[in-house]
């Protein structure tokens, strides 16, 4: 059984550890003859200013080390579940050693950028993402759209994917400030054109694609996207490499319906050339979410039986292997093709079976992927004519995407037209229209 120590215990091993590295660095300078003019032909000043010169690199290294002593000990502040609706004990009040130290980094970081920067980036990815996230807490905007247009830096933050809503609403405040996040899409650019395609910048494209893509920075999206096509397209298509080809489309396709619907038929064509050449390889991969997507395009078209008809196809290649993701927005989109057809008990299973999966996936965390299940559950509710509990269920999604995007965002836009929508029908009776204006 593991041993649960207490605060006051993490902190003395934490100082033990940290006692015991200065008493081995003075031990040494001992034996290297720092404090023996004796044994030296160096004054004693001057052996002090080696020291001196020393002690920063001393410094940083215990600081180091009671990062991972703290990560490796002190549990994680409290979060606010979805259960409970409260806290166990608030951070604030309370907060751990892991926690001071981050706000001590930031603050140090702050003082002597140039030298911290570069020390703070040896961190392990999931601690470096917690210095950012504190130094996002506390205000030093500028620094940090600095750190994240370094394409290094933002790849490793992509890859701690269980915090993937600090990182958009993080992307989204230093946008909002105006920092010039769009060097990362610029850096992006120049750094696939400086060398040879290669797979990993693919792959890296593909990430940060999907990222924009994500938090709805569309036009970025879109830009790296169209890039990554390019990438492709300059080395000989492999199967590997049409499969990644097939990816691009998916992510630029769902985009493009949203963003600029003129050209989601051009990539839709595309992708069927793409699915053509696997098919020759035999190197189909489950095509449901791509079909999903053609069925969001036709939706948005206004043209039903088409969205209808690709709904249909997309469920029939659902499985159990496919990823969470792809099998709720197959289910939602397929339960608003229902509905527009007039198909309401098969539209209620194809949603309320969406809603039990994404409240699996998302809602714990309040990521806002999950307001897109609940937009479509209001979508469901506003067209069977449960219209005041339809309004709360768009308010409930407007308000998980405004906690993550405020209000300078797409997706908020879109949680906007529609919650308003919806409150217009339900005050059409009485002719009062002020919740929707």
């Amino acid at each position: 059984m593991a041993m649960v120590l207490s605060s006051q215990s993490k902190l003395l091993v934490a100082l033990c550890f940290t006692l015991l590295i200065l008493a081995g660095a003075l031990a040494i300078g001992s034996l290297t003859g720092w404090f023996h003019p004796k044994l030296t032909n160096d004054p004693v000043p001057a052996r002090l200013r080696q020291i001196k010169n020393r002690l920063p690199y001393c410094l940083v290294l215990c600081q180091h080390i009671l990062y991972i002593i703290c990560w490796v000990e002190c549990p994680a502040p409290e979060i606010l579940t979805a259960d409970t609706g409260k806290r166990n004990m608030s951070s604030d009040q309370f907060p751990s050693l892991y926690c001071l130290c981050l706000k001590i980094a930031v603050v140090d970081c702050a003082n002597s950028c140039k030298f911290c920067k570069k020390e703070f980036r040896l961190l392990p990815d999931n601690v470096l993402f917690d210095f950012y996230h504190k130094m996002c807490l506390e205000k030093r905007l500028c620094l940090l759209g600095l750190e994240f247009s370094n394409l290094d830096v933002f790849k490793r933050m992509l890859k701690i994917k269980h915090k993937r809503r600090d990182l958009l609403k993080m992307f989204q405040i230093l946008t909002d400030h105006c920092s010039n996040v769009t060097e990362l899409v610029l850096n992006y650019i120049k750094y696939i054109n400086s060398d040879d395609p290669c797979i990993e910048m693919i792959d890296f494209g593909l990430r940060l694609g999907g990222f924009f893509k994500e938090g709805g920075w569309y036009p970025s999206a879109i830009e790296v996207l169209n890039a990554v096509e390019g990438l492709c397209k300059k080395m000989e298509l492999n199967t590997h490499l049409l499969l990644k080809l097939l990816d691009c489309y998916y992510k630029r396709i769902y985009v493009e319906c949203y963003y600029c619907i003129t050209k989601a038929e051009e990539t839709m064509n595309s992708i069927l050339a793409v699915i053509k050449q696997l098919q020759q390889h035999s190197a189909v991969p489950n095509l449901s979410g791509l079909y999903a997507n053609f069925a969001t395009m036709y939706f948005l078209r206004s043209e039903y039986e088409q969205a209808y008809n690709w709904s249909k196809k997309a469920l029939r290649l659902l499985n159990e292997d496919l990823p969470k993701r792809t099998i709720v927005d197959v289910l939602r989109q397929a339960s608003k093709s229902c509905v527009v057809k007039r198909h309401f008990a098969q539209a209620e299973l194809l949603i309320k079976q969406a809603m039990s999966l994404a409240s699996q996936a998302y809602a714990i965390d309040k990521h806002p992927r999950y307001s897109d299940t609940l937009m479509d559950y209001g979508f469901f509710l506003l067209n069977s004519d449960f219209i005041q509990e339809s309004v709360r269920v768009y308010e409930r999604a407007l308000t998980i995407r405004k906690e993550v995007f405020e209000k300078y965002n797409i997706l908020v836009a879109i949680g906007h037209e529609d919650l308003a929508y919806a409150q217009y029908v339900n005050e059409y009776s009485s002719g009062q229209f002020y919740s929707p204006r």
